[in-house]
């Protein structure tokens, strides 16, 4: 049988009658709180970020893979202009896309 320094004092009628184990994981507690509120809006932040670094991969694949369809195509050879305008506008589309999703800190 296994007796820790707290159940003897009590078995004695000795101590100050603190629960001193609770007293020691709630001073703990306490103190790792605030350092763990820090580190958890740091990860969150972070896997914010990511989401939006892979979501944008995400549209430019999208974009590289729609310019490789206009390769070889008569519309390239007929109208570059033509070319020009689409990937403006899908340049535009893409940074209105980027500037909803970021965020000032």
């Amino acid at each position: 049988m296994s007796v820790n320094g707290s159940d003897i004092l009590a078995a004695l009628n000795a101590g100050s009658g603190i629960n001193a184990k609770n007293l020691a994981e709630q001073l703990v507690a306490a103190e790792r709180a605030p350092r763990e509120g820090v580190i958890n809006r740091k990860l969150d932040s972070v896997t914010a970020e990511i989401s939006g670094f892979g979501e944008l991969s995400s549209i430019l694949g999208a974009l590289q893979s729609a310019a490789r369809k206009f390769k070889g195509t008569s519309v390239i050879s007929r109208g570059p202009v033509s070319l020009q305008r689409q990937l403006q506008w899908n340049f535009r589309l893409l940074m209105s896309w980027m500037w909803e999703r970021m965020t000032f800190r």
